[in-house]
Parts: C-alpha cells; structure tokens; sequence
C-alpha cells in the first residue's frame, strides 16, 4: 500500500512538472522572466468583498486563480469606495480605526521590495454614479492616482466598472451612466493602459438569460429579499478575472505575463 501511495505521490508531481512546463512553453520567450512584476490594486466591493462569504470580488479571484505568482498581488479595494472617498475613507468608518485606505495602500507599496515596473489596477466609477459625483471630481481624482502611481514607479492600469447585471424588460443596459466614458478618456488622455471591463461585462450579460446569469454569476439575496445582481459568487468572480485578464493581454504583454495562460491548475483558493 505505501509503495501504491508513493507512485501516486510521483505520478502527480511528474503532472504538475509537465503542465507547468507546457504552460511556460506557451509564453513569450521574454515573459517567463518578467512574471514576477507587482501588482495593486484599487476599487469598489465588485473587486474585494470581505463582508460575506458568499461573495467574492474579481480581485481576489484574479490573484488567487490567475497570478503566475500570487503572492505578489494585493487586493486593496474596499466596499463603498468611490474615486474620491478611497481617498479619505478608512477603517474608523468601516471598523473603528485605521489610516485613509489609500494613504494605508501606499504606505504598503513603498514598504514592498522590488516594486518598480509593477502595476496599479484601478476600477472606480460604479459607486460615484450612484452617488452622482461630478465629473470634474472624478476625473481629477483618477488624475491623481495616475500621478501618484508614476511617481512610485508604477503602471498605472485603468479599468471601466463592470456593469451590473440588472435588465429593463428583459434586457440587458448600461448600468454604470457616462462613467466608463470619463475613464476611458482619461486613459486616452494621460496615454495609460485602458481596460474596458464594462463593455465586456455588457456584452456577455446580454446574451444570457436571467437564469444562466444566477448560475454563472449568482443571485444572492440581500437581508431585505432583493437579489444582488451587482456582486459575484466565487464562479461569477473567476469569470470576470478572467475578462480582466483577457483585457490585459490585449493590452501589454509584461501585464499579460503575470498571468497564467489557464486558471491556476494547482489551485490556490
């Protein structure tokens, strides 16, 4: 029996040695040394949701599940955030104590070794069209992440929201406002790389039925009955890294490095 469970033992480890040499076969022959770039990132409840087991943010799923290394990602989004209030909101709003969340991610960033050439990924944009924030307030606030990004020689990556997957009479519609735009012409604008999250959400969510859309993404429902058509169970989340990863390799080719060309095999959730 020992010797069964000895050869079983070999036989996994000569497959994992096997994939992962297939999968590093697949990458640029530049890549495999450059996958081990840092990467942070920024945003709303859709990216980390620490709230509720049943939800999982995009984020999370991105490190845990796509990252070639994953212990050089960090989900630094919080619930609630808008472009704004990530700037001044902080644990004492949210737990009783704690510096603002993006002093606290900066403070993180330069206390990482070997950050230069790393990466910034920030979604805002989801909460400011609830909250109706100006234009002007967004843009400079997202300005001002780019800034700060480059002065810590980082990359900053912006991403459009991902879109909710509400429907008027069964349809699918643009739940995130101009919001996307504004992003969108800033990246343009600053000459940063552009994620259109909310155009590849958009698409997907209206060629599926509410049904298929509760499977993939789920439906759970809030303390007050409403479902939440917003946020993502863990499948729903891998989905959207997956989008996010999908994006990134169509964008810059070091970013696409840190991702694995499959969901992580060896699993790490």
């Amino acid at each position: 029996m020992k010797i069964l469970a000895y050869l079983s033992i070999l036989l996994a480890l000569i497959f994992c040695i096997y994939r992962c040499n297939e999968e590093l076969k697949g990458l640029p022959s530049n890549s495999i040394k450059q996958s081990d770039k840092k990467i942070f990132i920024i945003g709303d409840s859709t990216v980390r949701y620490d709230y509720d087991e049943k939800r999982v943010g995009w984020g999370t799923a991105l490190i845990h599940d796509y990252m070639v290394h994953p212990n050089n990602g960090f989900n630094e989004a919080r619930r609630g955030a808008t472009a704004q209030s990530y700037k001044m909101m902080n644990d004492k709003i949210q737990h009783g104590k704690g510096a603002a969340y993006w002093t606290r991610t900066k403070q993180l960033i330069q206390n990482t070794p070997n950050t230069q050439g790393g990466y910034l990924l920030i979604q805002f944009g989801a909460n400011d069209k609830i909250q109706k924030v100006p234009q002007e307030s967004f843009v400079k606030a997202l300005k001002s992440y780019i800034d700060e990004a480059k002065a810590m020689k980082l990359i900053p990556v912006l991403i459009s929201p991902v879109n909710t997957r509400l429907k008027i009479k069964g349809k699918a519609y643009y739940s995130r406002g101009a919001f996307p735009f504004y992003i969108e012409s800033v990246a343009k604008e600053e000459n940063v790389l552009y994620l259109n999250l909310n155009a590849k959400s958009f698409k997907v969510y209206s060629q599926l039925s509410d049904e298929e859309l509760a499977q993939k993404f789920g439906a759970i429902p809030y303390p007050n009955g409403r479902v939440d058509k917003t946020h993502f169970n863990a499948n729903g989340a891998k989905v959207v890294a997956g989008w996010v990863k999908e994006l990134a390799c169509e964008q810059d080719e070091v970013l696409c490095s840190q991702f694995s060309l499959t969901e992580r095999f060896l699993g790490s959730r």
